[in-house]
C-alpha cells in the first residue's frame, strides 16, 4: 500500500468515526476540512 492509499484510509476512517459517534466538538470541527483533503487526494 502506497502513502497515498494509508493517507485515504485514514481520511476515511475518520471521517466515518465522526459522523457515527463524534467523540469532541473539535474533531466535528475539523470535518469538513478533512472531507476537503480527501476530495484533493482523489483529484490527483
Amino acid at each position: 500500500m502506497n502513502e497515498r492509499q494509508r493517507l485515504e484510509n485514514a481520511l476515511l476512517e475518520f471521517i466515518e468515526r465522526v459522523v457515527k459517534e463524534p467523540s469532541s466538538e473539535e474533531d466535528v470541527k475539523i470535518l469538513p476540512a478533512m472531507a476537503h483533503e480527501l476530495i484533493e487526494l482523489w483529484k490527483i
